[in-house]
């Protein structure tokens, strides 16, 4: 598998965090702002279109939440015209990491129990604005230093309700419904 390439004239590209279905995530430089910690999420080519990934880009940049990894930016990779969101850098373990770090079990119910108060309250502001997640996971879960867990903004599964296609959400709700409780 050839190196990941990450191209475009405002960011400088680091290594990469991790890879999915839809998207490659790496650490980047912003040159205008070097200090700042942020992360690229580079969409793959033809997974999205473009024009919901703006829309969606266009409320979560408004969105300043407790727990929400905040979007800075939106743009395309001049190397492979995938599109990209540049959003915070959130330094610290994963859900899963963080709750096996406890010393005994009651330590570990107590982290567990931070973590899930953390992200549902994150999700109900997230829906409140009508922005569906759809890929919510111990990965996406992020726990900085010394912080309240950060639930890190990851791309929907289904689309978003904020985008304009709430009926194609509602539907695929529907079905999971009826396959989940048969007639």
């Amino acid at each position: 598998m050839p190196a990941f390439r990450f191209e475009h004239p405002r960011y400088a590209s680091a290594e990469v965090l991790g890879h999915g279905a839809q998207a490659v995530v790496l650490r980047v430089t912003d040159r205008d702002s070097p200090n700042r910690a942020l992360v690229a999420k580079v969409f793959r080519p033809g997974a999205f279109d473009p024009k919901e990934l703006s829309g969606e880009f266009a409320l979560l940049s408004r969105l300043h939440a407790p727990g929400l990894a905040r979007a800075h930016d939106f743009g395309t990779d001049r190397g492979s015209g995938a599109p990209f969101l540049i959003e915070d850098f959130v330094d610290g373990p994963d859900a899963t990491a963080w709750v096996g770090e406890a010393f005994d079990m009651r330590h570990r119910v107590e982290r567990a129990a931070d973590l899930l108060v953390g992200a549902a309250s994150t999700l109900a502001l997230l829906h409140d604005a009508g922005f569906v997640h759809g890929d919510l996971k111990a990965a996406h879960v992020r726990v900085p230093a010394g912080g309240r867990p950060v639930r890190v903004v990851a791309r929907p599964e289904s689309p978003s309700p904020a985008t304009g296609s709430s009926a194609v959400h509602d539907a695929q709700q529907q079905a999971l419904l009826e396959e989940a409780i048969p007639a």
